[in-house]
């Protein structure tokens, strides 16, 4: 008796019904939506890389820190957020004068030195053109000493800067009285001033680099 190799256990004829196929819900596609949509919102929600989260942390930019401090662009501006900005960078100005009055040079290398020049010039276009919406006259002011080394420079700039500062500080009340300024008018000097405030603390962490330095060679030469 031969065998049959297309139905070997037999029993079953062509025409016999064949076996119903039970499909359990892992097996059927559709009965998974639902699994299959969490999984999908489970994976999406969690980052591909566990460490991304720690390294978005820290990676913060110096700028991102800068947005709570004197860098922050601000949004609106009044008479008394002009103001109040006038007073800060007058100070901070007259503390870099300070700095620079006690600096050396020789502890800043060519490149600093050069960075040093740029930010107070900068501070100094910022002042100049707060002054110009203000209507003063900045072509008055002594330009600034150039030829008799950096110090000496670097005064000139700050001289110059806390000049102009010295006049908005008398002409913004009037322009403000008189009903001169509105809010464009307010945004844009503030703009500049917390520009010129940036270039100003930028110029006065360099110097007090400088000065780390000079202590840290004075403690090894002793």
């Amino acid at each position: 008796m031969s065998i049959d190799r297309i139905n070997p256990g037999g029993g079953k004829g062509p025409s016999d019904p064949l076996p119903r196929i039970e499909q359990t819900p892992e097996q059927d596609p559709a009965a998974d939506t639902k699994g299959a949509f969490d999984r999908a919102m489970t994976q999406k929600s969690s980052p591909a890389n566990p460490s991304s989260a720690a390294n978005n942390a820290q990676g913060t930019s110096p700028l991102d820190l800068a947005k709570a401090g004197r860098g922050q662009a601000p949004i609106k501006a009044d008479a008394h957020t002009v103001t109040n900005s006038l007073q800060q960078a007058t100070s901070l100005a007259n503390h870099v004068q300070e700095q620079v009055k006690t600096a050396k040079p020789s502890t800043l290398n060519h490149a600093q030195q050069n960075l040093l020049s740029q930010k107070l010039a900068a501070a100094n276009t910022d002042l100049k053109g707060a002054s110009t919406k203000l209507g003063l006259n900045t072509e008055n002011l002594p330009a600034p000493t150039t030829g008799k080394g950096p110090v000496a420079k670097w005064l000139s700039l700050l001289s110059n800067g806390q000049q102009m500062m010295r006049e908005a500080q008398q002409k913004l009340p009037s322009m403000i009285k008189s009903g001169h300024m509105d809010p464009g008018t307010y945004l844009a000097l503030q703009m500049k001033m917390s520009s010129a405030m940036v270039n100003l603390d930028f110029a006065s962490q360099i110097l007090g680099k400088g000065g780390d330095a000079l202590n840290k060679l004075m403690n090894v030469n002793i």
